[in-house]
């Protein structure tokens, strides 16, 4: 599959400093490779904030188009649905590296 430009995989140490130290058998790559290489620490922040925003807008966006059906509103639950598939695709570009970032806030 060919990647998108600017979109590369995340390394062990910025996954280590979003969500952790690994355990098990990852825990014991090379020291190289170990986690608690320098990561600029805004940069993680950054990438972190907007990840787990999308992923917060994509669970509140998949609830409300569960309830919207249960009510009988099938139009407006399948949109709702065209929108939280829409918003899991963003959150997995996130997750793999994806550079162009948005966020919305409505009132």
């Amino acid at each position: 599959m060919a990647w998108n430009e600017g979109q590369q995989p995340r390394s062990d140490a910025e996954i280590a400093a979003l969500f952790g130290p690994p355990t098990g058998a990852e825990a014991t790559a090379p020291a190289s490779q170990q986690p608690g290489a320098p990561v600029s620490q805004p940069t993680a922040t950054y990438i972190g904030f907007y990840f787990w925003w999308w992923i917060v807008v994509t669970t509140l966006l998949a609830l409300g188009s569960f309830i919207t059906l249960t009510e009988g509103k099938i139009g407006s639950a399948f949109l709702g649905a065209i929108f939280t598939g829409l918003s899991g695709c963003y959150v997995r570009y996130l997750y793999r590296g994806g550079r162009f970032r948005m966020i919305f806030i409505i009132f």
